[in-house]
């Protein structure tokens, strides 16, 4: 099978600004691409231009970097435009069996729809409306494009949140939510853990790192028996100098460890070795991070902010709480044995090539006008 992937976005944008990167290799679409490649199908990905990395890098498959256009009204950083996707579908739909496109909120899942839409699969990942000038765009492209343009379209959410939110307005969603989808060749997965935990995440406001601190702390005094935990907080951010004082402020050096950004290697050697992974954000989609260290066999603690929360809580995975504290991380630390086998046993579900198994499989039966 031939398969083309539309999907503009290659990495979160703060505050509008694109990151600059060397390489796109570590992107969540890659990896998901990936899965197919892996599975035998050939892949093209169509990616926005402002995204090329710096460096020159050759990739496992077909890339297509499309220039964006009217970006006063059209964001490269949420929202771009390719006029260009036109022609080049025009021209080129014919030799793909399967156009797999990211958002419904997406002017290249517009275009996709109106040239090939017997071939189209959405993978909605959004759950929410876009806050952008009060919802009102977002309201009016759910609400009338999504309705009249993609009644025939196949759709598949990324969580449970996705799917009852994209179903209030298109009618081909399947139930079955299927993720992006994890390398499992790049991750080790560890059974031996060390004391402690560990936080993957961009130090900015919104991940609320500030607030795991004093939780952190309360776990340390009230439980004297955990006195030498660490917590070692993975990556880069503006907020980095303020936690490095919150720290200070909370006695906690000697306990707490800024690493800065790390390889992927050296990043899922400690993310596999630890008790569990804290997240405590204010605003995420699906957080790449959390089927990562599940994957490893790291559970996971976190508020119910995430979309992909569902498979935590349906597995036992770890914990899941807006008001998770000290108490919590003695559970998982005196429980570790137990979520860390629920999280080994789970990797495979998680892994792109099972994303990928699933998407086709889905597709696939949407032509033939299966329950999916």
């Amino acid at each position: 099978m031939k398969v083309l992937i539309l999907n503009s976005i290659l990495f979160t944008a703060e505050k509008g600004v694109l990151p600059k990167v060397d390489s796109i290799k570590d992107c969540m679409i890659y990896n998901f691409a990936l899965g197919f490649r892996e599975l035998g199908h050939e892949v093209t990905l169509i990616a926005a231009e402002e995204y090329r990395p710096v460096q020159a890098e050759t990739y496992d498959f077909e890339i297509l970097f499309l220039k964006s256009n009217l970006k006063g009204l059209f964001k490269v950083s949420y929202f771009p435009l390719h006029l260009s996707l036109w022609p080049v579908l025009k021209k080129r739909k014919d030799e793909f069996d399967l156009i797999i496109s990211s958002e419904s909120f997406s002017t290249s899942s517009l275009i996709a729809s109106l040239i090939a839409p017997s071939k189209l699969l959405i993978r909605q990942e959004l759950f929410l409306h876009n806050r952008k000038w009060f919802k009102l765009p977002s309201l009016f492209w759910y609400n009338t494009i999504v309705r009249l343009f993609y009644r025939n379209v196949s759709i598949v959410p990324c969580s449970k949140r996705a799917c009852d939110f994209i179903s209030r307005y298109a009618s081909k969603v399947s139930k079955t939510p299927v993720e992006h989808g994890i390398r499992l060749r790049n991750l080790t997965a560890g059974i031996s853990k060390r004391n402690q935990f560990i936080v993957v995440s961009r130090l900015v406001e919104g991940k609320r790192i500030d607030l795991i601190l004093p939780k952190f702390a309360r776990f340390l005094s009230k439980y004297p028996q955990y006195a030498s935990y660490q917590l070692y907080i993975c990556g880069n951010g503006d907020m980095e100098e303020q936690l490095k004082a919150r720290v200070k402020e909370l006695k906690l050096e000697e306990n707490v460890i800024f690493t800065g950004f790390m390889k992927h290697d050296e990043l899922f050697t400690l993310l596999s070795c630890s008790k569990a992974m804290l997240v405590n954000s204010r605003k995420e989609l699906n957080m790449v991070s959390i089927p990562e260290a599940i994957s490893s066999g790291t559970p996971v603690i976190t508020n119910t902010v995430p979309g992909n929360i569902h498979y935590i809580q349906d597995n036992c995975l770890g914990i899941v709480d807006d008001n998770w504290g000290e108490d919590d991380l003695a559970t998982i630390t005196e429980n570790n044995a137990f979520f860390t086998a629920n999280c080994l046993n789970y990797r495979e579900q998680l892994s792109n090539v099972s994303a990928a198994d699933k998407i086709i499989n889905i597709f696939t039966m949407s032509r033939q006008g299966c329950p999916r």
